[in-house]
């Protein structure tokens, strides 16, 4: 299996490669439990969160939306926050209500519940795109360190899913010597199977992108060897792309030639 520190430093990250990444990521010596009412709670503190992050993605940014304020109707009121995580251009976002250790929602918050309930919500977004996740819904350790045998049916299926949607990342490529003998045939089947791909697998410009660079040797070698079928999948690149609802400016054009 891939080390998941080179996948994030070394592909384009889209959502489903984040959460491969950072769902597989054990916090456990991270993890701090208070007890509330007979209750232990578990959370992981936002400074270790945001320090794990950035041994992956040392370009994520997070920021803060303006606070909204909810009046109770007797002159007090209770206060929400909400946070932006932007990992590339994979953005997510969460509120959170300025609670009390008992999670109720705290009446007329001063200035350091509401900077603490901010870096909790930090933590809930990260969450979200699979750092700690499995704190949240009460596991000890993350799938990945689970026993394979013991995985559930759903997980072992979901992982299945992820694995089939890796391998259409990129096509085998086969050697320039095999490229050269092919029929007319041949390479038509080929560039038939690889406009199919891009237009499963590339939601926008950037996925296209992504789909050619990773393909860029065998795309060379059908250019030199059958010269029809390459204009054919230019073509089809131009067809795909006019079919995106943003269009990209003349220096962000797709090229294959």
């Amino acid at each position: 299996m891939d080390d998941p520190k080179q996948t994030a430093k070394t592909k384009h990250l889209w959502f489903k490669e984040i959460w491969y990444v950072l769902s597989q990521v054990d916090c456990t010596e991270y993890v701090q439990t208070i007890k509330s009412h007979g209750t232990e709670l578990k959370y992981l503190s936002w400074a270790w969160a945001w320090g794990i992050l950035m041994e992956y993605f040392p370009n994520a940014e997070f920021s803060f939306k303006e606070d909204q304020n909810t009046p109770d109707g007797a002159g007090s009121w209770t206060v929400s926050v909400t946070c932006e995580v932007a990992i590339g251009e994979c953005r997510r976002e969460m509120w959170l209500p300025v609670m009390d250790n008992r999670n109720n929602a705290i009446i007329c918050p001063d200035a350091r519940q509401i900077s603490d309930a901010k870096m909790r919500c930090l933590v809930k977004v990260l969450a979200l795109f699979g750092l700690g996740h499995y704190i949240y819904a009460g596991d000890d350790l993350p799938p990945s360190f689970e026993d394979e045998e013991t995985l559930p049916e759903a997980e072992a299926e979901a992982e299945a899913e992820a694995e089939a949607d890796e391998s259409l990342r990129a096509v085998d490529e086969p050697t320039p010597n095999d490229v050269a003998n092919w029929s007319a045939d041949a390479a038509g089947d080929f560039i038939n199977k690889m406009i199919n791909l891009v237009r499963s697998t590339a939601t926008d410009l950037d996925g296209m992108r992504s789909f050619i660079t990773n393909n860029t040797a065998v795309l060379d070698d059908i250019k030199k060897y059958h010269a029809d079928e390459a204009d054919r999948f230019r073509g089809a690149l131009r067809e795909i792309k006019d079919n995106f609802q943003t269009q990209p400016s003349p220096k962000e054009e797709i090229r294959y030639e």
